[in-house]
């Protein structure tokens, strides 16, 4: 077991950790500051800076950990410090090398983050460390300013004994202050008064004021609500100690310096010290996450509505066999059963089919393919639907010849597509016609033409997103539920094509997409 916790240079580690434990017994302002940074950086509850002692590990400064040492080989910290990368953890309790320790058992905790606390020498003499009771992963984009925060400690504890130069920490707190101007969330700490005190460049893109402007003005006027009382974190019992209350994020509405009002997420914490209270929050545009909620809603409702109605006419189906029916009616009815049993089918490849060509587990096998057997290939597929629908198909070719790099089935499959599309809503007695031109890109686009109702402007950006029908397009015999279009559009732009369609309403409509190329011309 002592091997599972202890490195190869521990002689080393602990002769540089002697150096240092004088010094870490006084700088609690430093470690104070690290682990609120922490706790204000990841999102989670609780932070800690740790030492890893020859058998035992303890917490010298935490946020909201009440046990504060550990017997060195049931330390999740003692683990930590052999792996030369930060030690990311989903849930203690789930993972077999960790659920058993005596730390997981006795604090509960489940997410971990953790990074070494490094010498100049590389000597590991602890961690820095994020942990919470509820399971989840940090995301990787924020371990770089974790890391920062780390290596800012440890270059402020080496330079109290001179072991590294003020100007070596001079640049480590510029590179973090870096840091943290990249980061895409607006981070503002507000004094006592309510006034803004500082703010990180993202400020200037979320509320349209430059960093040093908003120094000084009321907080109140970007964010009105913030003070608002009731469930706000501002106002929230816990943050009355002398911790930084990190607490669940808050949705708000926040006005921009246009007077434009937009809703946003913000996370709260506050800090006293020497009587002299501080608040730091960090917001972030809730756009993103609105609109991925309103599609997810949008899905689900579709998703129900699809499955409800051939589920609902198989039920009727099935239950009418017991009736005493007439041979023609059974017939009828398991038509009918066959013909929804079909949709769902459909449904259900459609959506398997849009998810495994958007995480890319379906790749392209593409080679040169002949434009005009492509074409003809689809028409001959699809001359039966026009043919019963009073529908004619034509097919012109502006360029004879031409050979175009695409996978032949995923092409195909985007062509019967729109074609299909085409012929259920051209009116009897009219055209549908397929033609090939080539683009002044040196693209090659291939255009389906019918004469059907059209589409509005306001819709046209709809037409390519998830279940999207529009009116009286949706009137179409083969029951589609609205991935078609976009199963094609992904296709496309996986051939690094593009596509779109130009219609008025009345007029018909012109569906059309690109593909690069290379060409082939014999």
């Amino acid at each position: 077991m002592e091997q599972t916790t202890k490195p190869p240079n521990e002689a080393n580690r602990l002769r540089s950790l002697e150096r240092l434990l004088p010094v870490s017994h006084f700088p609690r302002s430093l470690f104070q500051k690290a682990v609120e940074m922490t706790c204000k950086l990841t999102g989670f509850s609780m932070a800690a800076v740790s030492i890893v002692e020859e058998n035992v590990q303890r917490f010298v400064t935490s946020i909201g950990i009440s046990e504060c040492e550990f017997d060195r080989e049931n330390s999740v910290c003692a683990k930590a410090i052999l792996s030369a990368q930060p030690t990311l953890i989903h849930d203690l309790s789930a993972d077999t090398r960790y659920q058993n320790l005596t730390f997981t058992r006795a604090t509960k905790m489940k997410a971990y983050a953790g990074i070494p606390l490094r010498t100049h020498n590389g000597e590991a003499i602890g961690m820095l460390c994020a942990l919470d009771p509820r399971a989840q992963l940090l995301p990787q984009h924020l371990v770089l300013a974790f890391s920062s925060i780390a290596g800012m400690l440890m270059g402020a504890l080496e330079e109290r004994l001179h072991l590294i130069t003020p100007e070596a920490s001079r640049e480590d707190d510029s590179f973090l202050m870096a840091v943290f101007d990249s980061l895409t969330d607006v981070v503002l700490t507000v004094d006592a008064s309510g006034a803004v005190s500082s703010a990180n460049h993202t400020v200037e893109k979320l509320f349209g004021i430059d960093r040093l402007q908003i120094v000084g003005q009321p907080i109140t006027r970007f964010l009105p609500n913030l003070f608002s009382g009731g469930t706000s974190s501002l106002h929230n019992p816990y943050a009355t100690s002398n911790l930084l209350a990190i607490l669940e994020t808050m949705e708000m509405t926040a006005r921009k310096e246009t007077g434009e009002l937009i809703t946003v997420d913000v996370r709260a914490g506050r800090l006293l010290r020497r009587g002299t209270r501080t608040f730091t929050l960090m917001v972030r545009d809730a756009s993103e996450r609105k609109r991925i909620e309103k599609m997810k809603d949008e899905f689900i409702a579709t998703i129900s509505h699809e499955l409800r109605t051939p589920l609902t006419v198989l039920r009727g189906s099935l239950a009418l066999f017991d009736a005493d029916l007439p041979k023609a009616e059974v017939k009828e009815l398991l038509r009918v059963a066959q013909e929804h049993m079909d949709r769902l089918v459909r449904l259900v490849n459609d959506i398997l089919e849009i998810e495994r060509l958007e995480t890319g587990h379906i790749q392209l096998q593409p080679q040169f393919e002949s434009v005009e057997k492509l074409v003809e290939g689809v028409l001959l597929l699809l001359r039966p639907l026009a043919t019963a629908r009073g529908v004619e198909l034509t097919a012109q070719h502006a360029v004879a010849n031409v050979s175009v790099w695409c996978d032949k089935d995923r092409i195909v499959q985007t062509l019967t597509n729109l074609i299909a599309n085409a012929i259920s809503f051209a009116p009897a007695d009219t055209r549908v016609c397929v033609s090939t031109v080539l683009t002044t890109e040196a693209s090659l686009r291939f255009q389906i033409e019918d004469k059907g109702p059209g589409i509005s402007p306001e819709n046209i950006g709809k037409l390519f997103q998830r279940f999207s029908q529009l009116g009286n397009r949706t009137a179409r015999t083969g029951g589609g539920v609205g991935l078609g279009l976009a199963i094609a559009r992904t296709i496309v732009e996986l051939h690094g094509g593009r596509i779109g369609v130009e219609s008025s309403l009345g007029e018909g409509s012109n569906f059309w997409f690109e593909l690069p190329g290379p060409l082939n011309f014999s």
